[in-house]
């Protein structure tokens, strides 16, 4: 993927932007909190979480480095609605003595998430080599992500 939309070694530059969209969108969350106020918090963490799925997934038809560009920012911006969909439902959902131990779960999943995420590529890169790989488990993984996310919302 790195050689293939041209973000290879020799092009550094390149790679700070394309992280920047990322963590920059992620800061919006103030947006998402609004959007999940506005309409709800399962239909808002739905959207998201829909949005969230079929942007991964999209990662692997990037074509340019201005493609990830914009796809990472738009990870970003529905990747930004984990944490107030977490807090909001944590108030909603359980009383105040447990809702430390609630948001730690919650939280705990992204870490969870990132380091998985670090073995199974790793793995895939080794077996397969690195062109296809990170294709392949981006798209994987993002599949799973929206079934599991789908059902658990509650109904």
């Amino acid at each position: 993927m790195v050689v293939d939309l041209i973000i290879g070694t020799g092009s550094i530059p390149r790679r700070k932007p394309i992280i920047s969209a990322f963590q920059f969108a992620i800061m919006l969350q103030a947006l998402c909190g609004y959007v999940m106020d506005s309409v709800g918090l399962k239909l808002g963490f739905a959207i998201f979480a829909i949005a969230w799925s079929f942007i991964s997934m999209a990662h692997g038809f990037a074509s340019s480095w201005r493609t990830l560009f914009g796809l990472r920012a738009l990870l970003g911006l529905a990747e930004g609605s984990a944490n107030p969909a977490g807090m909001k439902a944590t108030s909603e959902w359980f009383p105040a003595h447990e809702r430390g131990l609630a948001g730690g779960f919650f939280n705990m999943g992204a870490s969870v998430g990132s380091g998985n995420m670090v073995v199974l590529v790793d793995t895939d890169a080794g077996i397969t080599g690195v062109g296809q790989g990170g294709r392949r488990i981006l798209s994987a993984t993002s599949r799973e992500a929206s079934s599991a996310r789908t059902r658990s919302i509650p109904r």
